[in-house]
């Protein structure tokens, strides 16, 4: 598995994760170090924040063309 291609719910099994993981544990650690996490912290907030706003407005559209019925 390619990092750079794999998305949030691609890993199924255990062993897909082990495989990402071990690959890139000196970039985990670093982005998770004391001096790099509150940078982390605010990517991980904006991604999430954004995912939320995508989600709302999917779920919107899907109610709207419920409502039409």
């Amino acid at each position: 598995m390619e990092p750079d291609k794999v998305r949030r719910h691609s890993v199924i099994f255990f062993q897909d994760a082990i495989a990402l993981l071990r690959d890139h544990m000196d970039r985990i650690k670093e982005a998770f170090s004391p001096d790099r996490y509150p940078q982390v912290k605010q990517q991980l907030e904006h991604a999430y924040r954004y995912e939320m706003a995508v989600t709302r407005q999917v779920q919107n559209e899907i109610n709207r063309g419920l409502g039409a019925l």
